[in-house]
C-alpha cells in the first residue's frame, strides 16, 4: 500500500481483515496527509463523476482565478497531458450515465459502514452548498442533483440569513442532507489501529534522500516498489497517494504494470 492516510489505512485494514500480506509505506511520519484537507467532510452527495459536461470549461475558468480549485504545475509532471486530455475526453452524459449509479452505492456503502462503527464520532447535520452570483443557480444546481437521486434541501432566506458564519455575498444556500462529518485524525487512527490488529506492517518515514517512489521493473513488468534505498516485492499494489499519481511522486508508469494492481487516490474518493 503506497501511501498511508485514511484511504492507505482503510484499505490496509479490510485487506488484512480478509487475510492478505499488506505492508503500508509512507514517506513522512504517521499522519492522515491529504485526507486532512476535505475538513473530515463524507460527502455522499459527490456521486456524479468530475469528468462530467462542462467540466472542462469550468478547469479552464479556475485557471484564471487565483482561488480556483483546479490548478496546474508550472512543470507538470511526466504524463500530465496525456491524462488532462484523457479526462477531457471522458467528460460526456455517456460517462456520467455509466458510472454515477456505481460511484453513488460506493458512497452509500461507505457512509452505512462509518456511522455503524461504534467507535466512529459523526457530525450528523447536513452541509451547506453556499452561492454567491444568484439564486438561480442554486436551484440550478439542486435539480441537477435531485436528478441523479441526491437528496437536497433549499435553504429557506431567514435560516440563510441567521448563520453566523456566512458573509452578506451569500444569496443561496442548499443542504445535502445525506452528507456528514467525522474527526479526519480520530478516523485515521482508527483505521490505522484495525490495520495493525489484522496484522499489517507499516514501513514509515522512507526518504533516504528521496521521498518518491519508483517501480522495480523486470522488462515491462513492474515486480515491486523502490522507495528510497529500500526495495519492497508485490503481488499486488493499491496506491493511494494523495498528491497524485500521474506526476513525479509516483513514477511506475501506465506500461509498468504489476498483477492484480489498483490504482486509485485520497483525493478522487
Amino acid at each position: 500500500m503506497v501511501g498511508g492516510g485514511i484511504i492507505g489505512a482503510s484499505c490496509a485494514a479490510h485487506l488484512a481483515e480478509r487475510g492478505a500480506d499488506v505492508t503500508v509505506m509512507d514517506a513522512g511520519k504517521p499522519r492522515f496527509g491529504t485526507s486532512l484537507a476535505n475538513a473530515g467532510h463524507i460527502v455522499v452527495s459527490h456521486s456524479v463523476p468530475m469528468a462530467a459536461p462542462g467540466m472542462v470549461g469550468q478547469g479552464f475558468r479556475s485557471l484564471l482565478s487565483r482561488d480556483g480549485a483546479f490548478a496546474v504545475s508550472a512543470r507538470p509532471g511526466r504524463g500530465t497531458l496525456g491524462w488532462l486530455l484523457g479526462f477531457a475526453r471522458k467528460c460526456s452524459q455517456a460517462n456520467v450515465a455509466a458510472l454515477q449509479p456505481g460511484m453513488d452505492q460506493i458512497l452509500h456503502r461507505s457512509a452505512q459502514l462509518l456511522r455503524e462503527d461504534p467507535e466512529v464520532a459523526v457530525t450528523p447535520t447536513g452541509l451547506w452548498q453556499v452561492f454567491t452570483s444568484s439564486t438561480d443557480r442554486a436551484t440550478a444546481e439542486a435539480e441537477h442533483l435531485r436528478h441523479y437521486g441526491v437528496q437536497v434541501r433549499d435553504v429557506p432566506g431567514d435560516e440563510l440569513r441567521a448563520e453566523p458564519g456566512l458573509t452578506d455575498h451569500v444569496c443561496a444556500a442548499i443542504e445535502l442532507t445525506e452528507d456528514f462529518g467525522v474527526d479526519p485524525a480520530a478516523l485515521w487512527l482508527r483505521m490505522r489501529r484495525r490495520s495493525e490488529t489484522a496484522g499489517a506492517l507499516w514501513q514509515e518515514d522512507i526518504r533516504g534522500g528521496s521521498a518518491r517512489y519508483r517501480c522495480r521493473r523486470s522488462g515491462a513488468r513492474c515486480r515491486g516498489v523502490v522507495a528510497g534505498y529500500r526495495a519492497f516485492p508485490w503481488r499486488g499494489s493499491t496506491h493511494s497517494c494523495g498528491e497524485g499519481l500521474f506526476g513525479d511522486h509516483l513514477t511506475c508508469g501506465t506500461h509498468a504494470q504489476a498483477p492484480d494492481a489498483v490504482n486509485g487516490s485520497a483525493n478522487s474518493s
